[in-house]
C-alpha cells in the first residue's frame, strides 16, 4: 500500500508547475550518460517523463564516483544500464531502454534527442540524426568544463536554425578537451542537469525555449539567449 501510495502522489509537489500530461507521455533520448548525461536522466525520471532511451558504451570507473551519482555497487557495470537502473529506482513507472552502444546510424524515435557526448563529431552525429528523424523536434547539447556550464537548444525541424547551429557552434569549435582529471566537479554536473530538465519542463509548458544558456562558475555571469 505504501508503495502504491508513493508511486501516485512521488511527485505531487511539481504539478502545479509542469505539465504532468504531456510529461508523461514524452520521450526523450540521451547519448552519452557520464556526468551530465546520467543525472539528465535521473532528474527527468523523478519529474516524472514517460520514456527514456540511453546510449553509453562506456563503464563506471573509479573515477566516476566522485563526479556522478553512480553506486559503488556499480563499478564495471556499464553507464547506460547503471542508470537505466538508478532512474526505475527513482520511479518504476518510467520506461527505461539502454543500450550500451555508440550512437552511430541509429533512427531516433524520441521527441527529444540530448547530446551529452565527450567529442565534437558525436555531437554532429547526434544533431544530424535529430534533424533527419521524423519524430524528434527538439536537439539539446549540454556542454561543460571546470569554469563554464553551457546549453544549447535547436529546433530539428527549423533547417536553418539547424544549420547556423553547425556551423556556429559544431564546424567552428575545435575538439581541444581538458584532461579527464580536470573536466568538473560534482556541482558541474549537476547544475547541467537543471538546465537540461529545465528545458523540458519548458518546452512540455510551451513556454520559449532559450536558444543557449551559459553560466561561469568563476564570475557568477549568467547568459540566457531566448
Amino acid at each position: 500500500m505504501v508503495f502504491e501510495v508513493l508511486t501516485m502522489a512521488y511527485n505531487v509537489r511539481q504539478w502545479d508547475l509542469v505539465n504532468m500530461e504531456k510529461l508523461s507521455n514524452l520521450s526523450a533520448t540521451i547519448i552519452g550518460c557520464g556526468a551530465g548525461g546520467s543525472l539528465t536522466a535521473i532528474a527527468l525520471s523523478k519529474m516524472g517523463i514517460g520514456e527514456l532511451t540511453l546510449y553509453d558504451m562506456d563503464i563506471v570507473k573509479d573515477e566516476n564516483i566522485g563526479l556522478q551519482f553512480f553506486t559503488v555497487a556499480q563499478l564495471g557495470f556499464n553507464k547506460a544500464i547503471a542508470t537505466k537502473e538508478l532512474c526505475e529506482g527513482f520511479n518504476p513507472n518510467v520506461k527505461v531502454n539502454a543500450y550500451s552502444s555508440e550512437f552511430v546510424n541509429q533512427t531516433l524515435r524520441s521527441e527529444i534527442a540530448l547530446a551529452m557526448t565527450d567529442t565534437i563529431e558525436s555531437r554532429d552525429c547526434v544533431l544530424r540524426e535529430s534533424e533527419n528523424s521524423q519524430h524528434c523536434k527538439l536537439y539539446i547539447d549540454a556542454r561543460m568544463n571546470p569554469k563554464i556550464v553551457k546549453v544549447f537548444t535547436v529546433n530539428t525541424k527549423n533547417k536553418p536554425s539547424v544549420d547556423k547551429f553547425r556551423q556556429d557552434f559544431i564546424k567552428d569549435v575545435k575538439n581541444t578537451e581538458t584532461p579527464c582529471t580536470a573536466r568538473g566537479i560534482i556541482f558541474n554536473a549537476l547544475l547541467s542537469s537543471t538546465f537540461c530538465s529545465n528545458i523540458v519542463k519548458r518546452y512540455v509548458n510551451n513556454e520559449a525555449l532559450p536558444k543557449h544558456i551559459a553560466f561561469d562558475l568563476v564570475t557568477g555571469y549568467t547568459i540566457m539567449d531566448l
